[in-house]
C-alpha cells in the first residue's frame, strides 16, 4: 500500500472515532443517531445521483436497501445503549471486533465459506479481547465486567455484521453513494419514528454536534471507498481497524475513562484477532 493510502485509510480511521466522541458525548440520544444518518444521507445523495445516472439501481439494490436500513436501525439504537451504559474504550472496541468476526462466521454458517485455522484463531483472540476490555481497573475495585455495556456493544457488533452482509450485495447493483444515502433515510426515518419518548434532557441532538458528527461520518466512508478504487480491499479493511486502539486511547485521554494497562491490551488483541481474520481467514 502506498503511503497516501495508508494516510487516507489512517485519517478515514480518525473520523469514525471521532463521530463515536461526539455520539458518547451526546450521551447516547437516540435523536442524534437520527438526525446523524439523514444529514450523512443529504451530504452524499448528489454524489449518489450523478453516480446512478452510469450505474441504476436495480430491484435487488432497493431490497438490500430495506434489509440494511432495518440493520442501521438496530445498530445505531444499541450502540446509543451502549455509550449510555459504559464507556467510549469499551463499547466502541467490542462493537468494531464483533462486526468482522460475526460477518466471517455467518459466511461460513450460511453462504458455505471456509475459514482458515489463522481465522479461527483470529476469532479466538477477539473474544479474549472482548473479555480483557470489558474489564476496567477502578479506584475502587481491582477490576470490573461492565456486562451491560459489552452485552449493547456485541449487539451492535452484530447488527453491522448484518448490514455488512447486506451492503456486500447491495453496493454491486446500486451506487455506493446512492445506496448508502438511501439506506440512511431507511435507518433514520424508522428511527425518528421510534424515539417518540425520548428524555428531553438529553443535549446530544444539538444540529452543530450532529453536523459535525454527519461529516466526519461520511468522509470516513467516501475516504475509504475512494482508496479501494486503487488499493486492495484486503489491505484497506484491517487497516481502518486501527480506529479500535484509538478509541481507548481518545476514551483514556479526552473523556478520562478507567482501563489501564488490561484495555490497551484487551484493544490490542481484538485488533490482532481482525487482522487474522481479513487477512490469513
Amino acid at each position: 500500500m502506498s503511503w497516501w493510502a495508508f494516510g487516507v485509510v489512517a485519517l478515514s480511521a480518525v473520523a469514525h472515532v471521532h463521530w463515536n466522541l461526539l455520539a458518547k458525548k451526546s450521551g447516547g440520544d437516540q435523536r442524534f443517531f437520527a438526525k446523524l444518518q439523514l444529514l450523512g444521507a443529504c451530504m452524499m445523495l448528489p454524489l449518489g445521483l450523478v453516480g446512478s445516472l452510469q450505474r441504476p439501481p436495480t430491484p435487488l439494490g432497493f431490497a438490500m436497501v430495506a434489509l440494511s436500513g432495518l440493520c442501521y436501525l438496530g445498530y445505531y439504537t444499541c450502540l446509543g445503549r451502549a455509550y449510555r451504559s459504559g464507556a467510549l474504550s469499551i463499547a466502541y472496541p467490542i462493537s468494531r471486533g464483533v462486526a468482522p468476526t460475526a460477518a466471517a462466521l455467518i459466511g461460513v454458517c450460511v453462504l458455505g465459506e471456509r475459514l482458515r485455522p489463522a481465522g479461527w484463531i483470529g476469532v479466538g483472540l477477539v473474544a479474549l479481547g472482548i473479555i480483557a476490555v470489558g474489564y476496567a481497573e477502578t479506584p475502587h475495585s481491582r477490576a470490573r465486567l461492565d456486562l451491560r455495556t459489552v452485552l449493547w456493544a456485541v449487539a451492535t457488533g452484530l447488527f453491522s455484521a448484518g448490514y455488512m452482509v447486506f451492503d456486500k450485495v447491495g453496493v454491486q447493483n446500486a451506487d455506493p453513494c446512492l445506496y448508502l444515502s438511501l439506506c440512511y433515510v431507511v435507518g433514520g426515518t424508522l428511527q425518528l419514528l421510534l424515539i417518540r419518548s425520548e428524555a428531553a434532557s438529553y443535549p446530544g441532538a444539538r444540529i452543530g454536534l450532529v453536523l459535525s458528527a454527519a461529516a466526519s461520518c461520511t468522509i470516513a466512508y467516501v475516504a475509504v471507498l475512494w482508496v479501494m478504487r486503487y488499493e486492495p480491499v484486503s489491505m484497506v479493511a484491517p487497516l481502518r481497524s486501527l480506529a479500535v486502539v484509538f478509541s481507548v486511547i481518545v476514551g483514556s485521554r479526552l473523556l478520562g475513562e478507567s482501563g489501564g494497562a488490561l484495555r490497551y491490551l484487551g484493544a490490542a488483541t481484538i485488533l490482532a484477532g481482525i487482522l487474522l481474520v481479513s487477512l490469513r481467514g
